[in-house]
């Protein structure tokens, strides 16, 4: 299987965007609290969760980053899969990719996993972060679900 084309806010970044490509996922909590009841038993309030990723690449800077705007919800075609069970779904908000289908391996121990790649609805804070100089330019997004 051919490597996924990365698409963000609807372009499809050439490959020479993704040398060095790094693409992490991870949770973001608005609040979390810890009560105790009356009988003195613990318990967490939790307000909301939300998902965020930082995406990076170097060797060139694509235009397309230039384009985006703090704040605006915009699209992002992951290329990092995501692993997951037979029959485990993918969190809420999330689309499977109808273009790059789902891959369903097997590894050594005989356990199944299928690998995904998810389309997110996200939004950046601040906008790409350029590196110019050294021995070559790279970029970094970071952006959180919306």
């Amino acid at each position: 299987m051919a490597a996924p084309a990365l698409i963000i806010n609807g372009i499809a970044l050439p490959q020479r965007a993704r040398l060095e490509y790094r693409q992490t996922f991870e949770r973001v909590n608005g609040g979390r609290s810890a009560r105790r009841m009356a009988n003195g038993a613990l318990f967490t309030m939790s307000h909301w969760q939300r998902w965020a990723t930082t995406i990076s690449g170097g060797g060139w800077i694509p235009p397309a980053l230039l384009g985006l705007q703090p704040g605006i919800p915009f699209e992002v075609h992951a290329v990092a899969p995501l692993s997951l069970l037979p029959g485990e779904s993918l969190p809420e908000g999330w689309l499977s990719r109808s273009d790059c289908p789902e891959l369903t391996i097997v590894d050594s121990r005989g356990v199944e996993v299928r690998l995904v790649y998810p389309v997110l609805t996200v939004a950046t804070l601040d906008g790409p972060r350029y590196v110019v100089g050294g021995s070559k330019p790279s970029w970094e997004l970071v952006c959180e679900e919306v």
